[in-house]
């Protein structure tokens, strides 16, 4: 199956043409070029990085438990929301990375972790550790919540002084 990239001119090119990718010097990107050395497109460095990536069905019924708060104010247990998703991939961008996972559906925030849910109940956050309860899990994720508002919010009390 074909697989397409959209270029920074907004055009979308087939990668099944690209012979060679080089990296433009100075600058956040790459250079696609055809059969002929011919510049094909360029590509953000990032769009490159999604498209290059291998990507691996996950096991059938791979849930992931993700976690947002949602608070204008302090962060309390009670803003911590979870649910349940379905993982239908894995993208794996590169060696010794953890993998991304691709879930069914998901609104996924600045301040959103998943969870992925173990066969004996635990859930792990990749990265971060392992959690005998889904309580602790989101306890855990709460401090975060909590010190990157407080962090925050110093910094602004501390302007107006």
């Amino acid at each position: 199956m074909p697989r397409f990239i959209k270029t920074t001119a907004g055009r979308y090119v087939n990668l099944d043409h690209v012979v060679e990718v080089q990296q433009v010097q100075g600058e956040d990107g790459f250079r696609l070029l055809g059969t002929k050395d011919e510049c094909i497109g360029n590509v953000a460095a990032e769009d490159w990085d999604f498209h290059n990536a291998t990507f691996m069905p996950a096991a059938p019924g791979t849930i992931a438990v993700i976690l947002q708060c949602s608070s204008e104010e302090r962060p309390r247990i009670e803003d911590v929301l979870n649910y349940e998703t379905i993982i239908i991939a894995w993208r794996l961008r590169h060696y010794g990375e953890c993998p991304e996972p691709i879930f069914v559906e998901v609104s996924y925030g600045e301040s959103t972790c998943f969870l992925l849910q173990q066969p004996d109940g635990r859930l792990t956050r990749p990265d971060e550790g392992v959690y005998e309860t889904l309580n602790e899990a989101k306890a855990a994720y709460l401090r975060e919540q909590q010190k990157a508002w407080d962090a925050e919010h110093a910094s602004s009390t501390e302007d107006t002084k």
